[in-house]
């Protein structure tokens, strides 16, 4: 009898490790859920979905990234990376049950479908839904999959991003070194400030060497502070209140920039390159389209 009881007991404790193992057919750790290590390199798309909105990072060669037809910054994905391959990027194990998918807001009607791909390869397909206790984190689960996990780290975070946070302020980037001439038009009056082998020049006169090189630099890089809302009336630039315009060594255009105020007396400046318009901060407005005597 004692036989008997201990080999069912082994066929109960075999078949309860087997069906462990079947369970865990994600690859996820025990109480756990386990994010894919994805670099750079094979990354080719993050997108997420939910209802008739979209955010969609691609990558379109080159190490440059767009977010729904726009610049991304470079940087923002680098950072979404890293904080995914952050192993303090975990996630709880909260529920095993479908019927909790509605309350946390995993399901396909509230949840938010994460992917990530490398070419038509997917690495991650998770569902996010509702923020976790005390906003810490967000309730997740895999696509197909019934466990509901509470996703917690900087990873969690990233998940949220806005098409705006993923933009890139960049507006200019440039070698300060490339700039061989800067031509501002202000208030009806129009000067250039070029660079010779002697020095730089006001026109026919010379310019104060320091202030010429920090307008180059400025120029060269160039960052808005934000974009405008979409709900609000377009800006015109008819006319812009300055231009800017930044020419190589060679007389080629590198960069052609409109200034403008709106009601409010924010300043925007319109690339004209693409159209797309970035709100600057007043100083560094005056500082890349100063006056003229102010280079003296």
């Amino acid at each position: 009898m004692l036989v008997r009881i201990a080999v069912a007991l082994a066929l109960l404790v075999f078949a309860w490790g087997a069906l462990a193992i079947f369970r865990r057919t994600s690859g996820d750790a025990p109480g756990g859920i386990t994010l894919p290590t994805v670099t750079a390199a094979e990354l080719t798309r993050i997108a997420v979905r939910q209802g008739l909105d979209s955010v969609v990072v691609e990558q379109e060669g080159g190490g440059a990234w767009r977010v729904n037809g726009l610049p991304a910054a470079a940087l923002t994905v680098e950072r979404f990376l890293a904080a995914l391959n952050d192993s303090a990027s975990a996630g709880e194990l909260i529920s095993e049950s479908a019927q909790s998918h509605e309350r946390l807001a995993v399901d396909t009607v509230q949840g938010r479908r994460l992917t990530l791909a490398a070419g038509e390869r997917t690495l991650l397909d998770l569902w996010v839904g509702r923020r976790g206790p005390d906003f810490d984190g967000f309730y997740v689960r895999r696509a197909g999959e019934e466990r509901v996990y509470l996703l917690r780290g900087a990873f969690a975070e990233q998940t949220a991003l806005t098409v705006e946070q993923w933009r890139d302020l960049q507006v200019v980037r440039l070698q300060p070194e490339s700039i061989g001439r800067i031509e501002v038009m202000r208030g009806g009056k129009a000067w250039s400030l070029s660079r010779t082998d002697a020095g730089y020049r006001l026109g026919a006169l010379a310019a104060d060497s320091a202030k010429a090189r920090r307008l180059f630099e400025q120029v060269a890089n160039l960052r808005g502070t934000a974009f405008p809302d979409a709900r609000e009336p377009p800006l015109r630039f008819t006319p812009p209140d300055r231009t800017v315009r930044v020419l190589g060594r060679e007389g080629s255009l590198l960069a052609a920039l409109a200034l403008d105020s709106s009601e409010s007396g924010a300043i925007w400046v319109r690339r004209e390159a693409d159209g797309l318009v970035f709100k600057l901060d007043a100083r560094v407005a005056e500082l890349i389209s100063p006056r003229e005597t102010d280079l003296h």
